[in-house]
């Protein structure tokens, strides 16, 4: 229906080495603006918010930041529907092996862009819908991090499959499970749905 605007996903999120478990909150537009918030009590909250021009990041453990150039345009193709148009952010992107993700045939699929890491996805032959990623986080404390995603438990939202468990995995978080249990179609959005505010000192 022509007057659905957006998604929000509601689930759990559990931090494997740290032993840490919360609430993960995914809100998206149909027109790029996406928002992810996280909160595991004490341990962190993170908030990562895109509203079709700015993106910011802030975390309790880390700090308020408007995200620029390399950053930015990282967190813009984070969209949960990138996949629809590959073109948006990538110039190129060439088939450049066959693999499997949990005994699942996969095209890998390598995409390169112009001020974006390389993005490698794990394709299913059968299905069509991405089961892994491989890309690089840009980070200042750190240089580029590594990350691989796999995704599973793809479920129909207004005629898209979206994944509702991903499982992430880098050299410094180890691994983190997103798995949304709901996920409802919005008519509107909420005004502040993609607004992260600085903090108060």
């Amino acid at each position: 229906s022509d007057s659905l605007v957006g998604v929000r996903m509601v689930g759990t999120g559990d931090l494997v080495h740290q032993g840490a478990k919360g609430s993960i909150e995914l809100i998206f537009s149909n027109s790029g603006q996406h928002a992810t918030r996280h909160n595991y009590g004490k341990m962190a909250t993170i908030a990562v918010a895109f509203d079709g021009k700015k993106g910011v990041s802030h975390s309790n453990v880390g700090r308020y930041e408007e995200l620029a150039g390399r950053k930015l345009k990282q967190l813009k193709l984070a969209h949960p529907l990138w996949f629809l148009d590959w073109n948006q952010g990538y110039q190129d992107f060439a088939i450049t092996g066959e693999s499997e993700v949990d005994g699942q045939k996969t095209l890998v699929v390598s995409l390169t862009g112009e001020n974006v890491p390389d993005r490698k996805v794990y394709v299913s032959a059968t299905t069509g819908l991405i089961l892994k990623e491989e890309y690089v986080v840009i980070s200042d404390a750190a240089g580029d991090v590594p990350i691989t995603i796999t995704y599973s438990d793809y479920r129909d939202v207004n005629g898209i499959q979206l994944p509702f468990k991903t499982v992430s995995e880098n050299p410094f978080v180890g691994v983190s499970v997103v798995q949304f249990e709901t996920a409802e179609a919005l008519t509107e959005l909420p005004k502040d749905a993609f607004v992260v505010p600085p903090p108060k000192d």
